[in-house]
């Protein structure tokens, strides 16, 4: 925020109930902070994306020229924002795409990429008509999520339909899960950064 103040930019913040950017606006550092009750109890992005529109605008800032997102859990809301802006993002179902990683996987098979065995499921019935099938061990995770939350290894059937049955209880009725196949070995990160489909910069970790 402090360098995208110092460019001369006016920065509007949207954000929940007690976040912690209102001190700077009272700073002077961003332009407006807007507070947009109950925002992570609502979970249509669509709706959300309405009133982050109506507060932004009403900031009164001039020409808008670019939409930011702070957590990953507002990337599908961000594209939303921005596309409805007119200003320069990913589409809304490329960045779907990513964010729920069984539509990763269905991508790539797609164009004939290399993947590991994923089946998806909303509800243990679902679960319970796949998860015999799978190779074990496997990891169970929610399909939509970052930071590892709520990602599991199962080392059988039973194992992962209990496990499951745990996590269901605590989240909305509908959300895709995924199980599928472990890999061990190393890990790498690939970080991209893309213009007009071609990669300027690339950073493998």
């Amino acid at each position: 925020f402090l360098k995208l103040s110092a460019l001369g930019l006016r920065i509007v913040v949207v954000g929940e109930v007690g976040t912690w950017v209102v001190e700077l606006e009272q700073s002077g550092i961003v332009h407006k902070v807007v507070i947009l009750p109950d925002v992570s109890t609502r979970k249509q992005d669509a709706e959300l994306r309405d009133d982050v529109l109506q507060a932004v605008l009403a900031a009164s800032v001039g020409e808008i020229h670019g939409v930011y997102n702070a957590y990953n859990k507002y990337l599908l809301l961000s594209s939303l924002v921005a596309e409805s802006l007119g200003v320069i993002t990913n589409s809304y179902e490329s960045v779907r795409r990513c964010v729920f990683k069984h539509e990763t996987r269905a991508c790539l098979i797609a164009e004939g990429l290399e993947s590991w065995t994923t089946v998806s499921f909303t509800s243990l019935e679902e679960m319970e008509t796949v998860a015999p099938f799978m190779r074990y061990p496997a990891v169970l995770k929610p399909a939509k999520g970052s930071g590892s939350v709520g990602v599991v290894k199962v080392s059988c059937a039973d194992e992962a339909l209990q496990e499951f049955a745990k996590q269901a209880v605590q989240l909305p009725a509908g959300t895709v899960y995924i199980l599928e196949e472990y890999i061990d070995g190393p890990e790498f990160g690939v970080e991209l950064v893309m213009e007009a489909g071609t990669v300027v910069f690339c950073s493998v970790m």
